[in-house]
């Protein structure tokens, strides 16, 4: 929690203080106590990772070309998946805890991690699982590791990536993520990005092709944006769209993600009551990448044409979030969401089939061609 204070800007919530005096207390100068804040106050973090930036780099040195003068770089290993291929519990999989730290772009993934560790290394997962940000600000205190492992990778800048390495003293780094699901998103917007994505210095070491988590009309509907994209779940239907209105929306469906664009659809469904039923939650589609649930609910309610509505990125991550049955309620039908469930739908389900088959084939995963052909049925029943 932060607040701000007139004489120094954005303070910080003091945990110690408020159990002392049973009220709320901040970090203020002596002389100046008083602080605003509002519910939409936010933590802003730049300029604690400034600080850390300066702590890495040598004396003078403004442009840190002489901090990566004795520096070794680590091997990198870039691992790209599609969604629902399993990158997760490869994570979880590939974990040494001897060794190694996994950094999250958000943190609902890092929780998702710790809750899936915590059988292997108990407490352990609290300082082996960490956030992007938190990695940024506090470092790795008298910990190093010899090997990173950055979820989503794509999430976050490279620069970060590179920094976290230097924080902990890696001499390897593993990026998981997708190049086709949401990217960094610069959103100061203050001076132009560069060497956003490892592609400059990396290549992809290995591609991850079989959805574990989609019914197959989802890699049917991606399969202009992943080349070789294919699923064995049980359902050739599992897409579906349909006008929004209110009366259409149930807002307390069990094991469900509602799912909206912006911060502002998203309180407009917690507002409606939306996220009630049992393990449902309301998100951002930024903030579900990395997610599943059985079921998805997609809403869109706002009119006025944006960027956002038309990512392919976003889209992506919006219609590969469920392992059942997905819903787009909106007001606009040909949008980027709109589009790709469309495009599924105007397909027959011989043809769903027929694809993922053929797909499956060309990876020679013979165990996915037979899972895919007993989904056949006979032409009278499509």
């Amino acid at each position: 929690m932060a607040a701000y204070n007139d004489t120094c800007g954005l303070v910080y919530f003091d945990d110690q203080a408020t159990k002392i005096t049973g009220k709320a207390k901040y970090e203020t100068p002596e002389n100046d106590p008083i602080v605003v804040m509002t519910r939409d106050t936010k933590v802003a973090l730049e300029e604690r990772i400034l600080r850390t930036m300066k702590k890495l780099s040598k004396e003078n040195d403004q442009d840190y070309s002489e901090t990566f003068t004795d520096w070794e770089t680590p091997k990198i290993t870039w691992i790209n998946g599609v969604p629902g291929c399993g990158k997760t519990t490869w994570i979880v999989q590939e974990f040494d805890n001897k060794r190694d730290c996994i950094v999250t772009a958000t943190i609902e993934a890092a929780e998702d991690l710790k809750r899936k560790l915590a059988n292997r290394i108990g407490a352990e997962a609290t300082t082996r699982v960490r956030t992007m940000a938190s990695v940024l600000v506090n470092g790795f205190k008298e910990h190093t590791h010899n090997r990173l492992l950055i979820d989503e990778a794509m999430m976050n800048h490279f620069g970060a990536i590179i920094t976290a390495a230097l924080l902990a003293k890696a001499k390897e780094l593993l990026l998981i993520g997708d190049i086709n699901q949401i990217p960094h998103i610069d959103r100061h917007n203050v001076f132009p990005m560069s060497y956003e994505k490892p592609n400059a210095v990396a290549k992809v070491s290995r591609e991850l092709l079989r959805s574990y988590r989609n019914p197959m009309d989802v890699a049917y509907a991606l399969n202009e944006i992943y080349s070789g994209i294919y699923s064995t779940q049980e359902g050739t239907r599992s897409l579906t769209m349909d006008g929004y209105d209110r009366n259409k929306l149930s807002i307390s469906l069990p094991q469900t993600l509602y799912l909206a664009h912006t911060q502002a659809g998203k309180t407009e469904l917690k507002a409606m009551g939306c996220g009630q039923g049992k393990e449902s939650r309301v998100l951002t589609i930024h903030e579900a990448q990395g997610l599943a649930s059985k079921n998805v609910v997609i809403v869109r309610t706002a009119s006025k044409k944006a960027e956002i509505y038309n990512s392919i990125q976003h889209a992506v991550v919006a219609i590969t979030r469920h392992t059942e049955n997905c819903i787009y309620l909106t007001v606009n039908c040909s949008d980027a969401i709109g589009r790709l469930i469309q495009r599924a739908n105007n397909a027959t389900s011989e043809r769903i089939i027929e694809y993922n088959a053929k797909m499956a084939i060309r990876s020679r995963d013979i165990n996915s061609v037979r899972e895919i052909t007993k989904h056949r049925r006979k032409p009278e029943q499509y």
